[in-house]
């Protein structure tokens, strides 16, 4: 299409050649790769954002409960008032195993259902993406938390629980 002397017809059919070239890249790039990593990358921010959510309440309601039940024992001399926030700490290694995967579970599962309930699915579903594009996000949000819980549970709670095994004695 580039020459020295192009006419008319030349020119209007390398215009339009450009014109279907720089359409097809656009439309590639916007329907197989850009409309996917939208939608994923919202589907990740809204699991981290509730999972936050859910973990920071969870977390506190059961520090306060042990904290009360630990204070309780303090104060029946059962145990020291010096060592009442080294078995608070000890006890809230022991939990996080079971509040990380509740976490994940509820996290996942509010999701979906505000997905549903907001019409997000519809979109979805509109856009050309199965329900099977949510396999990969919400694996990539439960990677790092069956990590986590691996570790806690195989190293860091048994080292706990010995802790507060010595604290007691």
């Amino acid at each position: 299409c580039i020459r020295d002397s192009l006419d008319t017809a030349d020119s209007a059919f390398c215009v339009q050649w450009f014109y279907a070239k720089v359409h097809a890249l656009l439309s590639l790039s916007i329907h197989d790769y850009s409309l996917p990593m939208i939608f994923q990358r919202a589907l990740r921010r809204d699991l981290l954002s509730t999972a936050g959510a859910v973990f920071t309440t969870l977390f506190t309601i059961t520090i306060t409960v042990t904290l009360i039940r630990i204070l309780g024992q303090a104060a029946g001399g059962k145990i020291a008032s010096a060592d009442v926030v080294a078995l608070l700490g000890f006890s809230a290694l022991n939990y996080l195993p079971i509040l990380l995967n509740l976490t994940g579970f509820v996290a996942v599962l509010l999701v979906v259902t505000r997905s549903y309930q907001d019409s997000e699915m519809v979109v979805w579903f509109a856009s050309g993406l199965s329900l099977a594009k949510w396999i990969q996000p919400v694996l990539m949000f439960g990677l790092p938390i069956v990590t986590l819980t691996a570790v806690l549970s195989f190293f860091l709670t048994p080292w706990s629980n010995q802790q507060l095994s010595l604290i007691h004695i």
